[in-house]
């Protein structure tokens, strides 16, 4: 849904289903519950990895740099 697929990679970091389809989420609910402990830690782990990848303080605070510099240069620019 939305920015999700970009942060999401079905089965490797999380699970994906249609939006609004509520049999297919309690499935998919389900099948997450009965994975073993060892796949489920590596679901979890692979989460937080792109999580933390994605938005540590510090990737954020660049991102917040960047979209400055660029305001910045569009109005030095007259745009």
């Amino acid at each position: 849904v939305g920015g999700l697929i970009e942060l999401i990679n079905d089965r490797e970091n999380g699970v994906l289903v249609p939006v609004g389809d509520v049999s297919a989420l309690a499935s998919e609910l389900r099948n997450v519950l009965e994975l073993d402990d060892e796949r489920r830690g590596e679901l979890v782990r692979a989460a937080r990895e792109s999580v933390v990848k994605r938005y540590s303080k510090n990737v954020v605070v660049e991102m917040i740099i960047d979209l400055y510099r660029s305001a910045l240069e569009r109005k030095q620019l007259g745009l």
